[in-house]
């Protein structure tokens, strides 16, 4: 019953992350048009291929910290988890640096192709796939030591706002960033609100088993 519970969770963790990371062309289609989709792929191949590679990453994290869990390990998984955020704020600067040459990376790929840049549009997919990493790693941790309950409930309340939101951005401007303005703002909540509830499980944790090794 238990491992039928969990991989229900993780099942519908899945589906709800789908709903805002694997819907954008769908939703330009519909709201924007779909010569906006084009654009978007150029903006989105280069982007996401950086952060994706980032979450690939962290594919043997999850066990680790399940491991690390199961022998009280916190403090290691604590310690991991600070170098992670390290690590994505240098990934965050390198994304910073391909929104700065985003033209001069586009015209070397697509050459004859290629097509003008706008660095607001390159600024905001940084900002995204910034989130998108922290999304990776927080979901990683967050699997790896059983906290599904606070997980499930944000991803969930995102899922259901990126639709609303998209709408509603796409009646103020017609451009395929506004997909990704509500993607951010879908995914943000959940980055606040379980960096909170990780660092507290994890300093609870810590500071109970200094207290329960002082005891003994």
């Amino acid at each position: 019953k238990d491992i039928l519970v969990f991989g229900l969770a993780f099942l519908w963790l899945s589906l709800m992350s789908m709903l805002i990371q694997s819907t954008n062309e769908f939703l330009i289609t519909k709201l924007i048009g779909s010569e906006e989709v084009v654009t978007y792929s150029v903006y989105q191949k280069i982007f996401m291929t950086a952060s994706s590679l980032f979450i690939l990453a962290l594919t043997p994290v999850w066990s680790a910290v399940t491991k690390a869990k199961e022998e009280n390990n916190y403090a290691w998984i604590y310690k991991l988890y600070k170098l992670l955020i390290i690590a994505s704020v240098s990934a965050m600067g390198l994304l910073l640096l391909v929104s700065i040459k985003f033209q001069f990376i586009i015209d070397i790929w697509l050459q004859d192709n290629s097509i003008p840049v706008n660095i607001e549009y390159a600024l905001i997919f940084s900002l995204f796939s910034f989130i998108f990493i922290l999304t990776g790693i927080l979901t990683t941790l967050s699997n790896g030591m059983s906290l599904l309950k606070s997980e499930t409930i944000l991803l969930t309340i995102g899922a259901i706002m990126n639709f609303p939101l998209a709408i509603y951005f796409s009646t103020l401007y017609n451009s395929f960033i506004v997909i990704i303005i509500a993607n951010i703002c879908s995914l943000t909540p959940f980055v606040l609100v379980q960096t909170f509830v990780v660092r507290k499980f994890l300093r609870n944790k810590i500071l109970s088993y200094k207290d329960n090794k002082k005891s003994n």
